[in-house]
């Protein structure tokens, strides 16, 4: 697993993934991947909660885009108090689509905030894991031009996408 895991980082990086980007449905991935966690959640007595609004459609690939957002789900369940709430919210934000996981947690350091990007390291080590699940997560949203970014206030990480203005010009009429 955990080479297949640093083999697909390198083929991001790479950029090798480019030639499948579609118009992609972030409320849809969003929706599928809050679907996809709902029995872990209940199991482990986690309030799961989803927001979702419809936003313009984006150009990506719909399988790396779940991918990354249940990393961001797994994290925050797994990081996050136990019997505590995970929120999964999309919204528009001007020109940007903003999809964001937050949790009842402490959330990533201040400190630790460039380090949890990079291949093998663990913030914690009372989780299991090997550390790879955020530098996966930044190399896709790096893929797309996103931001990864993390809240000052609070545990939540967020994807910003910025929106073509002229699909979304194309949309509103």
């Amino acid at each position: 697993g955990v080479v297949a895991a640093m083999l697909r980082i390198r083929e991001l990086e790479d950029h090798a993934r480019r030639s499948r980007f579609a118009p992609v449905d972030l409320a849809k991935i969003a929706a599928d991947a809050c679907e996809l966690h709902r029995p872990i959640a209940e199991d482990r007595g986690i309030d799961l909660v989803c927001t979702i609004a419809p936003v313009p459609p984006f150009d990506g690939d719909d399988s790396l885009l779940i991918e990354a957002l249940s990393n961001l789900i797994d994290n925050a369940m797994k990081f996050g108090p136990a019997n505590g709430r995970v929120a999964v919210d999309l919204r528009r934000d001007g020109h940007h689509a903003v999809l964001s996981v937050t949790d009842d947690g402490a959330g990533v350091p201040v400190s630790d905030r460039l380090l949890v990007t990079q291949r093998f390291y663990r913030g914690s080590h009372e989780v299991d894991g090997v550390g790879l699940g955020l530098s996966l997560v930044k190399a896709i949203a790096d893929l797309h031009g996103c931001t990864l970014a993390f809240a000052s206030d609070r545990s939540c990480v967020s994807l910003v996408f910025a929106l073509d203005p002229d699909t979304d010009k194309r949309l509103r009429h």
